[in-house]
């Protein structure tokens, strides 16, 4: 279980983050069990992008049998994010935080608001739960998700603002046509007759010179 975000319907930019599980190397946990993992084992992260089996092979090369490590070798916790552009089946790219939540050896010690988790080893998939699921939701959106919602604000008032351009270009060189004066234009646009004038002039020429 994890968090998703979506910058707008399913076909647009969207974000999905979850907790992985990392080995003192940096190396981390893929999110899966079955066939092919030994028991009180992990499947290891070989790539850094999530890949495992087939479509490993087909980004990376190789085999497609997985690397294993014993859950106990897990030393803690960090969110990821699996990036998508609009249209990918596969993530883009992924993002991860530099904060790591260090798991403890005692359910005493457990406080995901201070950074320590305490999980069993057949736990260490299932962790993302609760006052965990909250506590790295909340490093996902403050370091990740709340710089991407206000990049998309910033990119959708832009459009807003470039349409209305155009929008305000066109009625200008409409009541130009019906020879409209640049003094009424000015005023009805809020500006003088002189700033009206050095805008739009130009246009209105080319647009009345023959082709």
């Amino acid at each position: 279980m994890g968090w998703e975000h979506l910058l707008g319907d399913r076909g647009s930019e969207w974000h999905e983050g979850f907790m992985a599980a990392e080995f003192d190397d940096g190396y981390r946990a893929l999110g899966i069990s079955g066939s092919g993992i030994p028991e009180g084992h992990l499947a290891v992260d070989q790539h850094g992008d999530g890949t495992f089996g087939q479509e490993a092979v087909r980004r990376h090369g190789g085999d497609a049998a997985f690397q294993t490590r014993p859950a106990g070798d897990v030393i803690g916790w960090r969110v990821a994010c699996n990036c998508y552009n609009p249209g990918d089946v596969m993530p883009s790219k992924r993002w991860s935080s530099q904060r790591l939540w260090t798991r403890v050896p005692s359910p005493v010690r457990h406080d995901p608001v201070a950074f320590r988790i305490y999980a069993a080893d057949d736990e260490i998939l299932d962790v993302i739960s609760g006052d965990v699921h909250n506590a790295g939701r909340a490093v996902w959106w403050d370091e990740h998700i709340s710089d991407i919602d206000a990049e998309a604000n910033i990119r959708a008032a832009l459009v807003v603002i470039r349409s209305g351009e155009q929008q305000l270009d066109h009625a200008v060189l409409q009541a130009r046509s019906k020879q409209l004066s640049w003094a009424k234009i000015g005023a009805a646009a809020q500006m003088s007759a002189q700033s009206a004038h050095e805008r739009w002039a130009q246009r209105v020429r080319e647009k009345s010179s023959p082709p």
